[in-house]
Parts: structure tokens; sequence; C-alpha cells
């Protein structure tokens, strides 16, 4: 099933006039920049380690099949393909339930040999998708959700009527979002929830973004989106701009992005760098037209493989509260393991135990996979628009400041004003769209992180010695001991077990500087 939605998603792509996957060369991601005179091309030629992006997904799928096929006779048995990640796991998302349908199918169409390896391989090719994950966050700016909260019409436009409106907040439209009933709305209040798809990569950049892929695999609904936009639906036939990205994944080499040729210098002004470069479209300084600016940066990777497994495995750590040297289903959300995986997609053995070893296994293909793939991340910055109504900057929200933002918007209508100054199209209201500033487009090899680790987890992952009260014992010892007690328990332990129960002289289930020294 994935893998004939995703054909026939090309074809739809190809039939819309866009030269996408099909056509475009090893390596290349294409994509639309919607700008304010027409859609903008930009082709991007990526490699990962000097190889072609797309290599690194051909080669995980040949080593996975490797894996599974483990007699080599060509044919995949249900045995065997247990030993598959979960399509979740393997980033299938939403379609996870869809393709486990697909393969058990397969398997009951198939004779008692199994399926033939190939196929196999080509189910895999269907739940992993494109090598080219996408993302988009916000960067600082507003946090509350003003706009939402406020549109008492549900129209998606703030209006000077509406900040008027709902002066006893507890009563009105925004009444819900004051939890501590004061009258008042604060930025926590105003929050929006955020949760694991929220932070999830996508296929495709959603609907607000002002970028469309092209290549690996077409926008849904791109044809609809340009004639709505610019009354065609006509792609552009070839690149505005070509690009060329050179990641480094496996070393701490610094990745080079470098301008290959701008063939619309009327509408595109670059400004290159090493690692990044500020590109500005339709841009028009006597007719005030600031156009759209979106600075494109290549991302070093953020910790090497081994880094990864080690952090994954703290986080283990911390979140086995009974410190048994295993997750429960309770226990598990708080790791927050790469990727989002549930519970039964590291318990492959189903006792209701991820044991360390599992987490490790998990880790392990996790990052395989994570090397396959590269990721677009966009980051826009939001202008705050909480701020700029909380007139007394107390960090709460009075029916007094909303009444008096909105006179000053009506009253200066676009022309001046700080709020009114981020109606941009002067019709009167403020759309979230009209928050939103600079672009920021990062590629990276991966998967686009959600925090960079600290200094003190990179301490303890890369084994420099982490500030302990005490000098006792081997250095293996103190590196150990993460919590600084003076003792090591079996949390702490990176060996095997029976080391452990070697050192633990009195079997009190931690290690002392002496019993460690002593041995």
């Amino acid at each position: 099933m994935l893998a004939r939605l995703a054909a026939a998603v090309l074809a739809s792509g190809l039939a819309a006039g866009g030269t996408f996957a099909a056509e475009a060369p090893p390596g290349r991601v294409e994509f639309l920049l919607l700008a304010p005179r027409g859609p903008v091309r930009v082709a991007v030629d990526v490699t990962v380690d000097r190889q072609p992006f797309t290599d690194s997904a051909a080669r995980y799928r040949d080593t996975l099949l490797a894996s599974v096929d483990a007699d080599g006779d060509g044919r995949v048995t249900r045995a065997e393909a247990a030993r598959t990640p979960t399509p979740r796991a393997l980033g299938a998302g939403a379609n996870a339930n869809d393709a486990v349908e697909e393969l058990l199918a397969l398997f009951d169409a198939a004779d008692e040999s199994g399926l033939p390896a190939e196929q196999f391989r080509a189910w895999v090719e269907g739940v992993m998708g494109p090598p080219l994950r996408v993302r988009q966050r916000f960067a600082g700016g507003d946090a509350a959700d003003v706009v939402h909260v406020l549109d008492a019409d549900g129209d998606g436009r703030l209006t000077p009527e509406e900040l008027r409106n709902d002066q006893s907040i507890s009563h009105g439209v925004a009444g819900p979002y004051d939890f501590d009933a004061d009258g008042t709305l604060s930025a926590a209040e105003l929050a929006p929830f955020r949760s694991a798809t929220q932070r999830a990569e996508r296929r495709h950049f959603p609907p607000s973004s002002p970028f469309r892929l092209l290549s690996p695999a077409a926008a849904p609904g791109l044809s609809a989106d340009l004639a709505a936009r610019y009354g065609t639906s006509e792609t552009p036939p070839e690149p505005h701009l070509e690009l060329s990205v050179r990641l480094i994944a496996r070393s701490f080499g610094l990745p080079r992005l470098a301008v290959v040729e701008n063939r619309a210098p009327e509408r595109l002004t670059v400004v290159p760098d090493r690692r990044s470069l500020t590109l500005t479209v339709d841009a028009d300084e006597a007719a005030g037209e600031p156009g759209l600016e979106v600075e494109f940066a290549a991302d070093r990777v953020e910790l090497l493989g081994s880094d990864a497994i080690s952090l994954g495995l703290l986080d283990m750590v911390r979140a086995d509260a009974d410190a048994n040297d295993y997750l429960d289903e309770m226990e598990f959300p708080a790791a927050n393991l790469p990727g989002g995986p549930e519970f039964e997609d590291v318990d492959r053995d189903g006792d209701g135990q991820a044991t360390r070893e599992e987490v490790r296994a998990y880790l392990e293909e996790d990052q395989r996979l994570a090397n396959s793939r590269i990721y677009l991340l966009s980051e826009a910055a939001r202008s705050e628009l909480f701020g700029l109504l909380d007139a007394n900057g107390d960090g709460r929200l009075t029916p007094a400041e909303r009444v008096a933002a909105a006179g000053a918007f009506a009253a200066s209508g676009s022309d001046s004003g700080a709020l009114a100054s981020l109606d941009r199209d002067g019709d009167g209201a403020v759309v979230p769209g009209e928050l939103i500033g600079r672009f920021t487009l990062h590629l990276g090899p991966g998967r686009a992180p959600d925090r960079p680790p600290s200094e003190e987890e990179l301490e303890t992952i890369r084994g420099r010695e982490p500030s302990v009260p005490t000098e006792e014992g081997p250095e293996w010892f103190r590196r150990s001991d993460r919590n600084g007690d003076g003792a090591v328990t079996w949390a702490e332990f990176v060996g095997p077990r029976d080391a452990f129960v070697r050192f633990d002289a009195d079997g009190d289930g931690s290690l002392t500087p002496d019993e460690t020294a002593a041995k």
C-alpha cells in the first residue's frame, strides 16, 4: 500500500508539469519558494561523506536485507521478517498499521518458502519513504498563541474589534484559557500544548511554510496550491538557483555550501558564506516591498554514532526510576529516545520490559537508519505579539491593555504603531502569517535535533571526567559515578553483570572505591 501510494503521489507530481524524483539526478533535492511574485525553483545537490545522499538509503536497505535473510537463500520467511525494525521505527509514522497489514497480506499470498528478497526490499523501501525528512519549528518569538485564542469568529484574523471584545475574560472566548480565573491572560496560559507529533519529522512541509518539495517526492496538492496563489498550476521548468551542499555524518568536519548558478539575478540576491547563504527574493526598495528573506545553512553533525547511543543509554538510566535496569511502560516515555518510538518498538520480545540490551539494539538500529537520511528544517522567527500587547511588561494581558492596543491599532492603520506594523497587507487585521519574519532552512545529516546535548551530558558520554566530590577509586570508577555520591550502582556501571558481581564484595548492589581498588 505504501509503495503504491508513493508511486501514485510521484505520478501526480509529474502530471502537474514539474520535474520530480524520476528525472532528478542522484542526491538532488528540489523545492519551490513561494515568493511574492511567483514560485522560485531551487535545486540542491547534496552529498554525505562525499557520496550522493540517496546512496546512504540504498546501502541501509541492502544491509538490512542481508541481516534479515540470514541464510542467504534469497527469500524472507515470517520468522526472518520478525527481525526487521517495526514500520513505525522505520519511519512509516501514521501509516505503520497499513504497512503491517500489507506485509501480512504479502506473506499470506506467498508460499511456505516466504517472500522473494527483492519483494521484501520493495516493501521496506515503501515504508521508509524518501531519504529526506522535513520539520518546521518556530525560533523564539510568540510562544503565546494570541491570534488563535482571541479570534472570536474563527476566521484566522485578529481585528481591533476582537481585541476590544471579551473584556470580562472569565466569561468570554478566552475564558477557558484563564486557568487561575484572575481576569488576565498570562503567556503560560496562552502557550499551545506541545506533543510528540508536533515535533515529528514529516515527508512534506506543512501548508504554513513557504517551501514546497519537488523531489525526492512531490508535495501533495501542489498544483492546487500554486493555482490558488498565482493563478497557474505550472511549476517553473528549470531551477532559478542551483546550490551544492557537502555534509559530513561520520566525523566532526565542517560542511560546505556553495552557489553553482543563479539564473534569476533580477529576482534573487544571494550573499554566500562557507556554511550558509542569505537569499532575498522579489525585494523592491522603491515600492517598500521587503520580499522574502531566507537563510540557507548546512548543519554539522551534533553527535557521532557512538555518542548518540551513549546519550540514549544515559536517558534510559535517568528514566529508570526504580533502578532495576529496565524500563516498564510507565517509565518508558521519560527516556524520550530518538525517533519517538513506542514501547513495543523497543520491547521486541514483548515481555513488558525494555531492557538495556533492547534499548541499545534499538539505538544502534536507529542510528543506522538516521545515517541513511538527511533533513530539511525550516525555522521561522516570529514577532512577539504578546509582548506588544502587554504594555507594562508584567507577563499578563489585561482587558485594559487589550482595549488600549485595539484603539492604537485602529487609529494608526498600517502607517505607524508597533502593533499596526504587523498588518503587512493593511487590511485592518493580523493573521499568523504576518507574525513570521525571516526563515532559516537547515540542511543536515541524520535527524533534525530537538536540542543539543548539554556540556554535562557530553562529559559523561565521551568519558571526560565529570565533577565528583571524591578522587578515590580508579579512573573508570570516578567516571562511572554519574551522580557523584561516591558509589557506582548497576545502573551506572557500564560493564557486564558478572564483572559487577565480582567487584561487589558485600553484595549490597553498589560498588565503593575500596571494592574496585582491591581488584
